[in-house]
């Protein structure tokens, strides 16, 4: 009878400290940074919109797109509908304005506004295009 009411005892207490870690965390990004300067964070993620296809365990990622820029892997466990990942992530270093091109996987152009916005087909049709407006 002793070992029954540890047990119950052990998980209501294990219950109630995951309810504190995780009240009012739903579709958020939450982590614990550790290392140098808070370099490395272990993440935690819960969502509740996961889709019933996807496996119920699986190899997660992380991109944070704002500042710390944090880049991270770990696992997602799936039930139902929502979804709880866990991982280890790293920040990226990186400056305000150069964070989002790099979380994005993009990069600076060096061609203008304007040009982008008539790109719509053939390369050479722009360049076309180009040349005749330069002309005018």
């Amino acid at each position: 009878m002793d070992n029954v009411l540890l047990a119950i005892t052990v998980l209501a207490v294990v219950a109630l400290i995951l309810w504190v870690v995780f009240k009012d965390t739903m579709n958020k990004f939450q982590c614990l940074p550790w290392g140098e300067h808070g370099k490395y964070r272990l993440y935690w993620i819960t969502r509740d919109n996961g889709v019933l296809g996807t496996p119920v365990v699986s190899q997660g990622f992380m991109h944070l797109l704002v500042y710390p820029w944090v880049t991270g892997h770990g696992v997602q466990f799936r039930y139902k509908t929502y979804t709880f990942q866990v991982g280890i992530g790293k920040t990226q270093g990186l400056e305000a304005d150069e964070g989002v091109l790099h979380q994005l996987g993009g990069r600076p152009m060096d061609t203008p506004v304007d040009e982008i916005k008539v790109w719509d087909g053939d390369a050479d049709e722009v360049k076309a295009n180009a040349d005749v407006q330069e002309e005018a």
